[in-house]
């Protein structure tokens, strides 16, 4: 059961917000088309420079215990590694071309230092946006794309769009996007950072799983003041309240996001760091590794 509120636009739309830099994070998996094919699509859009990076891991220098010198052979080994790096991202840039956006490549070396943490270092630098694909194939890819997604996630300070393996680019970003909405922090930024994707969709619905009253929001009224900053910003909701009945959040929101036929989903990531390895909430977890349309996660 659910109950849902139509909000009517009543207010005159401020000066939105861009996205102005994309950055995929290429994995070397086949998720990287789709990946690269939905931030091409968001690039076309919003007019934002498009770059793909690899991050290469490398192995330290083998040395000689004789001579203690650096294997000789290494410099190559490296270079080879990039170079290989280069004509996997070229390859990805001439299939974005093929939607008619130019891309530029970045590649770099990880040694002694986790490529997660270099591509969430790269993402700070330069990047509104993170965008990622979704591996569904071998298990050692999936728990690399894991890694680098809680490690963007928590480290990077930016969004991440996770796009699943089979995601089919259309003709136009998504149009009915369903906003997983809760008090938190996580969730205010992952919905302002949307705003560029919000304020062109055809239907946005503001999903609420099993709210209870406090001091900022009574019974009654779930939703109505993010809906209210929403309308601000010249993006017209409607808010839903469902209760789980047994469900986990994360299932609630992707049944909702199935029902309504939700082509995004944007919600908080939720999770922390213990000693360098990052746990994430179970709500994220769920949507990351279940979601059949993209996920747009802000931490």
């Amino acid at each position: 059961m659910s109950e849902t509120a139509i909000r009517d636009h009543t207010h005159t739309p401020t000066v939105r917000a861009a996205i102005d830099q994309i950055l995929v994070v290429a994995l070397d998996s086949p998720a990287d088309t789709a990946s690269g094919s939905c931030a091409a699509l968001i690039a076309r859009e919003q007019n934002a420079a498009l770059a793909i990076l690899r991050v290469v891991p490398v192995p330290p220098p083998a040395t000689d215990t004789w001579a203690l010198m650096p294997d000789v052979t290494y410099a190559e080994c490296v270079a080879d590694a990039l170079a290989r790096g280069h004509g996997y991202c070229d390859a990805l840039r001439e299939r974005v071309k093929a939607q008619g956006v130019t891309a530029t490549v970045h590649v770099t070396e990880a040694l002694g230092v986790a490529s997660a943490a270099i591509a969430a270092r790269e993402a700070r630098r330069a990047a509104d946006l993170v965008v990622m694909g979704r591996p569904s194939a071998m298990a050692a890819e999936r728990r690399l794309a894991y890694t680098h997604f809680g490690t963007l996630l928590v480290e990077s300070g930016r969004p991440v769009l996770v796009v699943p393996p089979d995601f089919k680019p259309g003709t136009a970003p998504a149009r009915r996007i369903l906003v997983a909405w809760k008090n938190s922090p996580q969730a205010v930024r992952a919905v302002n950072d949307a705003l560029p994707l919000l304020a062109r969709a055809e239907r946005v619905d503001l999903l609420l799983v099993d709210p209870t009253p406090s001091a900022l929001e009574h019974a009654g009224e779930f939703g109505a003041r993010i809906a209210a900053h929403l309308e601000r910003h010249g993006v017209t909701c409607s808010v839903i309240v469902e209760r789980s009945r047994g469900r986990t959040i994360g299932s609630s929101i992707l049944d909702r996001a199935s029902h309504s036929r939700a082509q995004l989903i944007v919600a908080g990531g939720y999770g922390h760091s213990r000693l360098h390895a990052w746990a994430l909430g179970g709500t994220t977890r769920t949507l990351f590794r279940n979601a059949s349309v993209p996920v747009f996660f802000s931490h």
